[in-house]
């Protein structure tokens, strides 16, 4: 029973997933309850950074955002404290959710950031959660697991090579990419493979779908409130045929198109925005899209800016305020790295210090 209550949750939430709004309170305001609290927009009170650390070192770490005032502050954490090669992370309640690819587990931290809990997985990548569940990629499968318990309580098998998840649609989505030991090289075909959320359900069916993209959908997969899904397609690095980083849509009807060239994005109020560099350039192109027509908006939302960033590693948009973010290997992979921090009108706001290779931001 319980397996099936926590589903429930899921779809509940997932009708409300492109506000971007997170309740800090069980109490309706509008019914008077004894301690009503507002609805508090994401990104309105902080972010998270994570930084994978040199590689099989032991020198992961979070990088902190707060915001106040309408003044911002930075703060990184001991080198070490985030575990070896950690992957994206995800809040539910006053708990951040990340996976510790090399160490085997998913660590549970708490509001203040230290670890409370560890649930093993093999080798885990993404994560992502709706409601009280997180769910997880771990192997060949994806791991639901309740946070209530911190226990798996679904498993679904989706095959070889799955890295990144998103959930919209009463679905998750998780990126299947390239087999780099097929003899065919860039023209094999490449998946997202979409799978209900009731599949999670014991003894339920599973349902699922593989829809074809670009070559590589690897570890950046995200939503809008349209139930639109955008993944990077990340081509075959020049290895074959010269295939570019592309940017693909998925709607809600499944049907799947090219949108840009790109090798990062974000999202905010339908707005899709997209850093490209080519295989064989040494600049980048920053650019946005309409995300319900793919029409192109701005072919440079960093003109007003004093600094661009360098050697990018991931891109975000705080969906409060707007405030775009960078992060930056420009040091190389085995020393620290940068967050570049831009204005919403893409105005140089400034360039902070953070940990070794930094590598997704999570605003909250």
């Amino acid at each position: 029973m319980q397996k099936k209550k926590f589903l429930l949750v899921a779809f509940a939430t997932m009708l409300f997933a492109g506000s971007a709004l997170v309740s800090c309170s069980e109490d309706d305001p509008k019914t008077g309850g004894d301690d009503p609290k507002e609805f508090v927009a994401a990104g309105k009170n902080g972010a998270v950074v994570v930084n994978q650390g040199s590689y099989g070192q032991d020198l992961a770490s979070w990088g902190v955002f707060a915001y106040s005032d309408n003044s911002t502050s930075y703060n990184l954490t001991l080198p070490g404290s985030l575990g070896n090669t950690p992957q994206n992370a995800v809040k539910v309640g006053d708990n951040f959710y990340v996976a510790d690819n090399a160490k085997g587990y998913l660590g549970v931290y708490d509001k203040s950031l230290n670890k409370t809990a560890e649930i093993a997985l093999k080798a885990p990548q993404g994560v992502t959660a709706a409601g009280d569940v997180v769910f997880a990629v771990s192997g060949d499968s994806v791991f639901a697991i309740s946070t209530a318990t911190n226990k798996k309580v679904g498993q679904v098998y989706a095959g070889s090579n799955i890295y990144a998840l998103a959930v919209a649609n009463n679905a998750v989505y998780v990126t299947q990419g390239m087999d780099w030991g097929n003899a065919e090289g860039a023209a094999q075909k490449n998946y997202v493979i979409k799978i209900s959320l009731s599949s999670f359900n014991a003894g339920a069916s599973v349902t699922s779908k593989r829809i074809e993209v670009g070559l590589n959908p690897y570890n950046q997969i995200i939503t809008d409130a349209q139930g639109n899904v955008f993944v990077v397609c990340a081509g075959d690095f020049g290895s074959f045929s010269g295939i570019e980083s592309e940017v693909w849509k998925i709607d809600a009807s499944d049907k799947s198109t090219k949108v840009a060239n790109g090798n990062y994005v974000a999202e905010r109020n339908n707005v899709l925005f997209v850093v490209e560099k080519a295989n064989s350039s040494k600049e980048y192109a920053f650019k946005t899209y309409k995300t319900s027509t793919g029409e192109l908006l701005n072919k440079n939302f960093l003109s007003n800016a004093t600094a661009q960033p360098k050697n990018v590693s991931f891109l975000g948009v705080n969906p409060y305020s707007g405030y775009i973010y960078f992060g930056s290997n420009e040091n190389g992979y085995k020393d620290n790295g940068f967050i570049y921090e831009y204005a919403a009108d893409g105005a140089f706001v400034k360039k902070h210090n953070t940990g070794i290779n930094p590598y997704s931001i999570l605003f909250y």
